[in-house]
Formats: C-alpha cells, structure tokens, sequence
C-alpha cells in the first residue's frame, strides 16, 4: 500500500482516527447491453476479490497493530462503474483523504480518474502521494502555491494543521504573462500576513512565468528549495484559475515526486 506508511505517520502525529477503505471490484453492466457470465467465472471473480481484500486488510491491520492511534478498516463494495462514488461518500465524514497518485499500469478500470473525482467532488482537501514514496516525513518545508482564488483559499486553509508546527513554508505566486496577468505582487504578502496571525512565519517568493508549464514551475520550485510537501488548489472554475491552475493539476498529478494536498 503506497499511502500507508505515510497514512500512520500522519495519525501518530496528529492522534488522528486512520480508516483504511478498499473498495471491492463488481462487475457492473452498463444499461442497454446484454451480459452473461456463467456460474463458475462468477464464483471465480468474487473468490478473487474476496482474497485480494483479505490480503489488503491483512496488511493494513499488520501495519496499524502496535501504533497507539485508532483505526479501522472497511471494505465497500462498489454499486457503479465508478470506484469514487463509494470513496466520496466516506470523504464527506471524513477531515482529510489521502490517496495514492494515479497509477495508470495498475489501476482497476473502475478506478481511473478517482483521484480527480475526489480532489473536485469530496469538498475536503484530498493528500496524494506519490507511487512508492514510503514512510518520509512531511510538513517540515511546506511549499504553498497562492493565486487568489477560492480553490487556493481552501488549500491553504486546509492545510494549517500541517503549516503550524512547520520550520518553514514558503508562499508561491506566478506572474502570468499578459493579457492574462493580475498584480500578484502583494498576493503573497497578504497570504504571509494571514498566516502569521495563525502562529505561522512564512517567506513570499514571486516569480515570473517561464514557458514552462505552471505546474512544471511549481515542481521545480519544491525541488530547488528542498520542499516535502507542496500546497495548491485544484480544478477552479473562474477564469484565472482556469489558466493558472487546471493544467497545473493535471501535471502534478502525473509528475509530483513529493506529496501535494489539493482543494477544489
């Protein structure tokens, strides 16, 4: 499980309630189409699901035995062609999602496009992380992408638990070329000027866009100055958003080599 080691570091560090969700595969028709599927395949696809859900909450029980944090695993079964709506509907009680960064090689077919669906559908901020990234710490150098819209408000927000103890957080803002460009400027500072009266000191770093895309800038930033976790909104509607950010998603949601908690 990539998300584990991860998943109970950040319970053991906040005494967080950990709920373990895997969502059992169903073999779901789509209206109109005609399907038979004899007896014994039948039996043989839910032997198989049922042993690779036992498999999964073995390990998860194994891995949550000695820590003195609560938990708990569920398995759901899945009433739709979409693995999300089950994962969206425990989001909904739930204060933070952390999922596993798409894997397209790996993934069920019921489960392409579940981190989208929860990051703009859950309304809560969803942490993905990326394939195979272990038991890292995460929060001491936090890398937070601002441009004024609500999707980055959210973000930010969402993300204070993390931000607080942090040693240093650094507030990104990208200056878009024109027409598109807003002053951007004092963006940063006023964000710096939030967080302070949270108890966080955070440094602005402005920067002009390059013909990168966004999202490769704001990966390279986290790289150069030595970030573990990186800050954004996601998916925003309005005009600005639109252009800064939806393109950065989907670049980060293929290419992030640290976590990165989204809002939308």
């Amino acid at each position: 499980m990539t998300v584990l080691p991860l998943a109970c570091r950040i319970a053991r560090k906040f005494q967080a309630h950990l709920i373990g969700i895997h969502t059992l595969e169903a073999i779901v028709p789509y209206p109109g189409i005609a399907l038979h599927i004899d007896h014994p395949h039948y039996e043989a696809f839910n032997e198989y699901v049922k042993a690779q859900n036992a498999q999964l909450e073995k390990l998860f029980r194994d891995k949550v035995g000695d820590e003195d944090f609560t938990s708990e695993w569920r398995s759901l079964p899945t009433h739709s062609v979409r693995a999300s709506d089950q994962l969206i509907q425990s989001a909904f009680r739930s204060d933070l999602v952390i999922a596993a960064q798409p894997d397209r090689e790996r993934e069920r077919f019921d489960q392409l496009g579940a981190q989208k669906d929860l990051i703009i559908d859950s309304g809560r901020p969803v942490l993905l992380v990326p394939q195979g990234y272990g038991d890292v710490e995460i929060g001491a150098r936090i890398l937070l992408a601002w441009n004024a819209t609500k999707e980055a408000s959210v973000a930010a927000h969402s993300a204070l638990p993390f931000m607080i103890p942090s040693d240093e957080v650094t507030i990104l803002t990208v200056a878009a070329p024109r027409p598109h460009s807003i002053d951007t400027s004092e963006e940063g500072h006023e964000v710096a000027r939030l967080l302070s009266r949270h108890g966080v000191r955070a440094e602005v770093r402005h920067v002009s866009q390059s013909e990168e895309s966004v999202g490769a800038q704001v990966l390279q930033e986290a790289r150069s100055g030595n970030h573990d976790l990186i800050v954004m909104g996601a998916f925003g509607h309005s005009r600005m958003h639109s252009f800064f950010f939806s393109d950065a998603t989907q670049f980060m949601l293929k290419e992030a080599e640290l976590p990165v908690l989204y809002a939308s």
